[in-house]
């Protein structure tokens, strides 16, 4: 290896050639690692005029394409992902998963251009007191490139989680309106941070992090160029909701039947692109387990208080799927059940209505 010592120039600037056999200084001399990703590289003067500076620079890979995308992975401990929801998506992962990498590219879902897509991540952290930040990466120009602008979400942060408590990162990943058709790469990277007030986040989805995990899936942008400020295409209907109560007047403490009816006129099923509510007027409560007739996604989640059909749930094609549920009324008087506009999401489109049911709660 080289180890000739670089003097700049009457100017200050001085070049050299920056290759694996390239030594530089820190803590002893090593040779620099053809790491893919963004470097930043600084210069000191030592002669005590204090002068300095540095700039920054990207190592691509040699040819890159979207078969072709550089390489990432852990150097010390695997921190598992252990659960990624977007879409169709809903990958549960080992907790105790050895893989610094993991390579979920056959799991996929549809997202529209210039469309709003919620995802959640969960992840598992060695200790209770460390702290991981959850980046995405998306290759939206479908370059084989993965951390241009537009194209790194820092998601969030989890302090301590066990990957199965819960916890989880929620961000909405906004498709550009430009982003090209078909398969698309997104790379999911987890990594370690200090503490819940030294959080790193990364720049590039290359290269070699101390502990965490990264996983790869597979987005398939449709429609980018059929897009209208409506947010779905000419043509097609949103779907709608309507929801009533089986009775309705009852005595208090009584259950009775909730339905929520999602309908979906267009000649393609209509895909959840993120969780619908429904959350209960105060003094309403489930009574009995919910069940549903919409397909796919991760099903229901019910507390006392709601029920929630998660995102990745479709609505037939011409036709229609249920949500029902047993509520009982603990408060006396009219509890009036709402929805509101836009709650339903899917790529077809949002309902523009509030639905509504009214329940009457007579007291002894």
């Amino acid at each position: 290896m080289t180890t000739e010592e670089l003097y700049a120039d009457a100017a200050g600037r001085f070049t050299f050639v920056l290759d694996p056999s390239t030594q530089i200084f820190g803590a002893g001399v090593s040779a620099v690692q053809p790491v893919e990703g963004v470097w930043r590289l600084s210069a000191h003067d030592f002669s005590g005029n204090q002068h300095h500076g540095e700039g920054v620079f990207r190592l691509l890979p040699d040819a890159p394409s979207t078969a072709h995308y550089c390489a990432v992975g852990m150097t010390e401990a695997v921190e598992p992902i252990t659960r990624v929801r977007l879409g169709a998506i809903d990958s549960v992962s080992a907790v105790d998963s050895t893989a610094g990498y993991e390579d979920f590219t056959a799991r996929s879902t549809a997202v529209t251009a210039g469309s709003t897509c919620p995802i959640a991540l969960q992840g598992r952290a060695q200790f209770a007191f460390q702290a991981n930040t959850y980046t995405v990466f998306v290759d939206w120009n479908r370059n084989g490139i993965l951390d241009e602008e537009g194209e790194v979400y820092s998601a969030g942060a989890l302090l301590g989680s066990t990957g199965q408590d819960g916890m989880e990162v929620n961000y909405p990943i906004e498709v550009p309106a430009g982003a090209a058709q078909g398969p698309t790469r997104m790379c999911v990277l987890k990594v370690w941070s200090p503490s819940s007030f030294a959080l790193y986040w990364p720049g590039g989805a290359c290269g070699a992090y101390r502990w965490g995990q990264v996983e790869d899936y597979t987005l398939q942008v449709t429609r980018s160029e059929a897009i209208f400020a409506s947010g779905f295409e000419e043509g097609l209907a949103a779907p709608t909701v309507d929801k009533r109560f089986s009775a309705a007047t009852v005595p208090l403490n009584t259950p009775t039947g909730l339905t929520i009816t999602l309908s979906n006129p267009n000649a393609t099923p209509a895909t959840l692109s993120a969780d619908l509510v429904d959350a209960f007027p105060s003094g309403l409560v489930s009574a009995a387990n919910a069940s549903t007739t919409c397909t796919g996604g991760a099903g229901l989640l019910q507390t006392g208080s709601s029920v929630t059909l998660r995102a990745g749930a479709a609505i037939p094609a011409s036709g229609s799927c249920t949500i029902d549920v047993q509520v009982a009324a603990v408060t006396a008087g009219e509890l009036v059940d709402t929805i509101p506009a836009g709650s339903l999401v899917t790529e077809l489109g949002s309902h523009d209505a509030d639905a509504a049911a009214t329940l009457t709660a007579q007291a002894p």
